[in-house]
């Protein structure tokens, strides 16, 4: 059975040959063996090259996808920026990945996980290739992936080489753990039997062969862009794409100059990442337009549930039984909080079970999370997701001094971040307040994740005090 990124909706009708070789025949599905990888994320070596010093060299050592290849990089860094003159050798044409990639790139990847797209790089008939340009960053992180276009703006999971630090480098090096996060964070399959395969077949010149490529990278990205929804969010600039492409194709098709058709066809491409960039901004502002009204009408619900239940508490209580905790839920709703409580501050509370990020997890001033706070929240969506139908609420408290904003901000942030891990949108939602706490209340600001949902039941357990939850529980 074959295995096709879902990322990626359109795939080529045609494979690009490599320039002086043969065009490669299509293979029966049941013939073609697939290896079937899952990319949750990485971790590669980010290196500080300081302020102004001396060049030095880093090495490029293949991953399991490309094992053979290696190259090496000179990285100098200068006023206002860092110089990366790089070369690779024995990287294979980027199609036995899937047709859908046609090219490869190179990424500065941050400490904090930002990556930046360095360039493409073009191999020549011998599988070699070189790449002068400069990173405006001090300490990163350098690797190379599969595309299928030159101007992506995030990393697939198709990583072919990352860099390692050479016994003879120099200079003032802190090597940190990079954690990045790889999109589209999905299935990727390698076929095997095309990119060992070959027959005769009509070959390309360099120049031509540069066109063609070009020409499908387009295609690509107006494809990719109009899969996510551009056409609705931004029609104005794939439209714009659209154009251009079948300008490309008109002067490839009229046998216009090759360097016509690659001016026109990157041209496209970057119009059709720029489309599918503010979709994918559009869509977001959207998506909290409708978080905000159905929090707006929760509230305006839970005010009149309030008031019905000040009426109800000024007459007499009916002669009934209190209301049992379910065995089943509330013995859950222990495992869970103490679970939680060996990660952060938690408590058990009538609204569900708590817990809590604090200052020293943020970016002082910004809604940028700390390595750490990552780390924790990775393994508070792995509790989550041991239980299923349960619901997330993320909110961010301030002290009343005017940085709501930033507190809002900051529980979007740490919603972001569980969606990355795989907690589901409509199960999870984030929103902000500014309060003012009794007098010497500590660390009220904060931002605080509340599960709750059938899994745990609807009613706190009085297990839950410190004691039970242990050093890590509430402070």
């Amino acid at each position: 059975m074959r295995f096709r990124n879902v990322s990626f909706l359109v795939l080529l009708s045609l494979c690009v040959p490599a320039w002086g070789q043969q065009e490669l025949p299509s293979q029966p599905s049941s013939q073609v063996p697939i290896y079937r990888v899952t990319v949750v994320g990485r971790t590669i070596k980010a290196i500080n090259y300081g302020h102004r010093t001396e060049p030095t060299k880093i090495d490029f050592r293949g991953t399991v996808l490309e094992p053979g290849a290696r190259g090496e990089a000179r990285v100098e860094s200068k006023r206002g920026a860092a110089d990366v003159q790089a070369k690779f050798e024995k990287l294979l044409p980027p199609t036995k990945f899937g047709r859908q990639y046609l090219t490869y790139v190179l990424w500065a990847i941050t400490p904090e996980g930002r990556p930046v797209n360095l360039g493409e790089i073009v191999l020549d008939d011998s599988n070699k290739a070189k790449l002068h340009v400069t990173a405006d960053l001090q300490a990163f992180a350098l690797l190379v992936t599969a595309e299928p276009y030159y101007s992506v703006a995030q990393p697939s999971d198709v990583v072919v080489m990352e860099n390692v630090v050479r016994s003879d480098t120099i200079g003032n090096i802190q090597t940190v753990e990079a954690k990045y996060e790889l999109m589209p964070r999905g299935q990727y399959t390698m076929d095997t039997a095309a990119a060992e395969s070959r027959t005769e077949g009509k070959k390309l010149s360099l120049d031509r062969y540069e066109a063609v490529l070009e020409l499908y990278q387009a295609q690509n990205a107006v494809q990719i862009a109009q899969s996510e929804g551009a056409d609705r969010y931004a029609a104005d600039t794939l439209r714009k794409a659209q154009q251009l492409l079948q300008q490309a194709q008109n002067y490839q098709a009229q046998k216009g100059s090759a360097k016509q058709v690659v001016t026109t066809a990157r041209e496209a491409a970057q119009a059709a990442e720029d489309s599918r960039a503010i979709t994918a901004k559009r869509r977001e502002e959207e998506r909290k337009a409708n978080e905000r009204k159905v929090t707006a009408e929760r509230e305006a619900t839970g005010r009149g549930q309030a008031e019905t239940a000040a009426q109800a508490a000024s007459e007499p209580p009916p002669a009934t039984q209190p209301a049992a905790v379910e065995p089943a839920a509330a013995d859950a709703r222990v495992r869970v909080a103490q679970q939680l409580s060996g990660i952060l501050d938690t408590r058990d509370t009538p609204r569900g079970v708590a817990v809590s990020l604090y200052e020293n997890l943020f970016d002082p001033g910004r809604a940028t999370l700390r390595p750490e706070a990552r780390e924790k929240l990775s393994q508070i969506s792995g509790v989550v997701s041991a239980y299923p139908g349960l619901k997330a609420q993320v909110e961010g408290y301030t002290n009343g001094m005017g940085d709501q904003d930033l507190y809002s901000q900051r529980a979007e942030a740490v919603r972001d971040y569980l969606l990355q891990r795989g907690i589901t949108a409509t199960s999870i939602t984030a929103r902000g307040f500014s309060m003012r706490p009794p007098e010497g209340s500590p660390q009220r600001r904060r931002v605080d994740i509340i599960l709750s949902g059938q899994p745990i039941g609807a009613v706190s357990v009085s297990r839950l005090d410190r004691t039970a939850l242990g050093p890590g529980g509430a402070q």
